[in-house]
């Protein structure tokens, strides 16, 4: 406890303080870890586009991974946002591209049906992502996915 009037500076102390510091140089810690593994998130995502572009121009999809029947798929993924807020302008773009847009609605807009549709088109060269209203936020990224893990 701090006494103002006895002269002396005193440290504060106590269990509190002890805990205090404990939790700072976890917090340190811990922020560190987390720049780490950012870094090394981020390397593994270059490395896994660039195997993904590499192994598509190659024409795989697919291979073993091991001899325990791991195999790893590579995909071109593809995503794009459909939203209440852009709903309207989603279907007026599809009605332009593709005619109407009742391929692509159950009770609302399917999403996975749009998404199937854009990227066979941009596979296929009749789309370009320009083409593509920004409002639908269209991304294209490499994918990685492993199947038999199970099997292990």
């Amino acid at each position: 406890m701090h006494h103002l009037n006895d002269g002396e500076s005193r440290q504060p102390s106590g269990p509190h303080v002890v805990a205090q510091q404990r939790y700072y140089e976890a917090r340190q810690r811990a922020d560190v870890a987390k720049r780490v593994y950012s870094e090394a998130y981020r390397s593994q995502k270059d490395a896994e586009a660039k195997l993904v572009e590499a192994m598509m121009d190659l024409g795989i999809n697919s291979m073993s991974y091991m001899e325990d029947g791991t195999a790893i798929h590579f995909q071109a993924k593809c995503s794009v946002s459909v939203t209440q807020e852009n709903e309207e302008e989603v279907r007026h773009w599809l009605r332009e591209q593709y005619g109407d847009d009742e391929q692509f609605s159950k009770d609302a807009l399917d999403k996975p049906s749009i998404i199937a549709q854009i990227k066979a088109d941009l596979a296929s060269g009749e789309l370009s992502e320009t083409e593509v209203p920004k409002d639908m936020k269209l991304t294209q990224f490499p994918g990685i996915s492993v199947s038999g893990w199970k099997k292990r």
